[in-house]
């Protein structure tokens, strides 16, 4: 975890010496350090890394001491638990987001945010959502460098004092986790902040974000570091120097203001270290180069001089080597176990990440081989409503041929019995015409009655065959509005197949694009010709390197190739850069310390053994 540490003056505090040498800084006033920075979920696990000593820059680390670690505040899985809240939010937001859309008749907009998908619970920024943080003071107030010179009762109320702190003023569940460290030259403890927001509007609803500054420490730093100096008061802790104050004055009295402080991380604070050590320990060289000139020029005149004190010279010399030997043996050990420790980290974080490659290696063809059944079951799908539609088809001919056969049969018994009412009316008229020759023709009217009964029984019959017919032809009709639903019921599940295969097939697409642009992304970044941008200021984090093409027009085209994956391809280029410049840091040091090694038997060498010296400790050229 990167921290931002105090800077003091040298009138105030001398540099803090190194485990080896434990000596305590004398300091008149001992200030409150507290600090924030952010922090963004998916790096949780890099934060948990390293507060559990599996990875990062641990060169500054008593190893030794790391089981006296403890974790003060949280639960034990507080990591998933928190990334649950964030996936849960984002559901909430999404489907509350919708709904009040809808509310609103605004159905376009809410099919818009339906295809847009779940969106993070917080607003863009640099650093994230969350913040880490680290308070502690200096060394001297516990006693000494490193737990071995500690007071462990200070270490106590330090810690109490600290925890209570953290708990009164990141209430309600927004202090996550806090550990102390025991394992480096002064007692710390690190904290992570997760301030969740309610906020509520008629167009998106109740939407949960993560808003940091909704806090009032973090929101001002100013306000945090007066709270913190009066946390601590009774423990003979102030606060630290009114510099924001001192500037605001100084302009409001139109005077110059005082420098702004930088604040710089504990590892960039030790590599300024170790360069201004080395630009030191040059000018000493230089110095001793020209004394040496001087001397030389002296020895002319002073040759029997020399002769006397040749042999204690000699001895003092010989004594310097042994001394200078053994100095390089102690610090090439340690430089070797540094290399050791820095390689198996290297080691750590190359696995994960090619451990993450490959999950998304194995999702890719999840979803490829997803998207496959997909149109397999959806060309079974099509198949059995094609199927459908023919039989449906063919059921509806059927059953109009039918119909129209019924039809047919109705109409031709409406005129048998049209032809039957005739014929009734005949045999009427016939009857009253043959009334006066009632005894003549009796014989002849009752067959004429018989067949009119039997006549009568037969028009009830068609009569009862007609309604009959009726009936059916209504029944047919029913049947035929059933099929026709079913036919519009078929039409639009075969509509959400075809929409559902549509669905698919641009997934497949973009799973696709995104395998090909990682695989760009990579070849660009092994041909050099994209680089991590490491430049302070600049929110770009790639640009381009020596092998890039000088065209805009190309260099527009390799960058729309890798767009799909630019955040991926991001973190790989900036993983592969720390690599590159942790090996290249450490082989210089190598040389450095060899040189160093060799520059003590300098004054032994001739002119041209000295000239091969320079020609190494010279630093070469960075090649990347």
């Amino acid at each position: 975890m990167t921290l931002e540490m105090h800077r003091y003056p040298r009138s105030i505090m001398s540099i803090q010496p190194e485990f080896d040498n434990p000596q305590i800084a004398a300091i008149r006033t001992i200030p409150i350090v507290l600090r924030f920075q952010g922090l963004h979920p998916g790096n949780l696990g890099r934060f948990v890394m390293h507060d559990k000593r599996k990875g990062g820059d641990l060169s500054h680390v008593d190893l030794d001491a790391t089981s006296l670690n403890e974790p003060l505040f949280g639960e034990a899985d507080w990591k998933k638990t928190l990334l649950a809240e964030i996936k849960q939010a984002k559901h909430s937001n999404l489907r509350v987001h919708i709904e009040a859309l809808q509310a609103k008749s605004r159905k376009k907009e809410a099919s818009q945010r339906q295809l847009e998908g779940l969106l993070d619970p917080w607003q863009r920024c640099a650093n994230g959502p969350l913040r880490e943080g680290i308070i502690t003071v200096n060394k001297s107030w516990f006693g000494g460098t490193g737990h071995a010179g500690w007071d462990p009762e200070k270490v106590d109320q330090f810690r109490d004092a600290a925890l209570s702190f953290l708990e009164q003023h990141f209430p309600n569940g927004e202090l996550r986790y806090a550990s102390g460290h025991a394992d480096e030259e002064a007692y710390h403890i690190h904290f992570v902040v997760a301030v969740w927001r309610e906020r509520f509007t008629l167009n998106r609803g109740l939407q949960y974000l993560l808003q940091a500054s909704m806090n009032p420490l973090i929101a001002s730093y100013e306000h945090a570091q007066n709270l913190a100096g009066e946390a601590f008061t009774d423990l003979g802790i102030t606060r630290g120097e009114r510099r924001a104050a001192a500037r605001r004055d100084a302009k409001a009295a139109n005077e110059p203001m005082p420098e702004k402080r930088r604040h710089v991380s504990p590892s960039q604070w030790r590599g300024e270290q170790v360069e201004q050590a080395h630009m030191e320990a040059g000018k000493i060289v230089s110095a001793a180069e020209a004394t040496s000139v001087e001397a030389q020029a002296a020895l002319s005149d002073a040759k029997q001089v020399l002769a006397a004190s040749k042999q204690t010279a000699e001895t003092i010399i010989e004594d310097g080597r042994t001394l200078a030997k053994a100095t390089v043996r102690k610090s090439r050990k340690r430089a070797i176990k540094e290399a050791h420790a820095r390689k198996a980290a290297m080691e750590r974080e190359n696995a994960a990440e090619t451990q993450q490659l490959e999950t998304v290696k194995a999702l890719a063809a999840q979803k490829a081989i997803a998207a496959r059944a997909a149109e397999e079951e959806q060309a079974a799908a099509a198949a059995m409503l094609i199927e459908y539609v023919n039989k449906l088809s063919a059921a509806q001919d059927k059953a109009q041929g039918w119909f129209d056969r019924t039809l047919v049969q109705k109409a031709a018994e409406t005129e048998a019995l049209k032809a039957a009412q005739e014929e009734r009316s005949k045999l009427e008229l016939a009857n009253e015409q043959a009334s006066g020759e009632v005894t003549a023709i009796n014989l002849e009217k009752g067959r004429v009655s018989a067949g009119l009964q039997e006549a009568a029984r037969d028009l009830k019959t068609v009569q009862d065959e007609v309604l009959a017919e009726q009936a059916a032809v209504q029944t047919a009709k029913e049947a035929l509005e059933v099929i026709n639903r079913r036919k519009v019921a078929g039409e639009e599940a075969l509509e959400d197949v075809q929409l559902a295969l549509k669905d698919t097939e641009a997934k497949k697409v973009e799973v696709e694009s995104m395998i090909i642009a990682v695989e760009d992304g990579i070849k660009l970044i092994a041909d050099g010709m994209i680089l991590r941008n490491d430049m302070p200021g600049q929110d770009k984090p790639l640009k381009w390197g020596p092998a890039a093409p000088k065209d805009k027009e190309a260099r527009d085209g390799l960058l729309k190739k890798i767009r799909p994956a630019w955040s991926l391809i991001s973190r790989i280029a900036k993983v592969i850069s720390e690599a590159v410049q942790t090996l290249v840091k450490a082989e210089r040091q190598k040389l450095a310390q060899e040189a160093a090694y060799v520059a003590g038997l300098r004054d032994d060498w001739d002119a041209e053994q000295r000239a091969k010296l320079e020609a190494i400790s010279k630093p070469p050229a960075p090649d990347w």
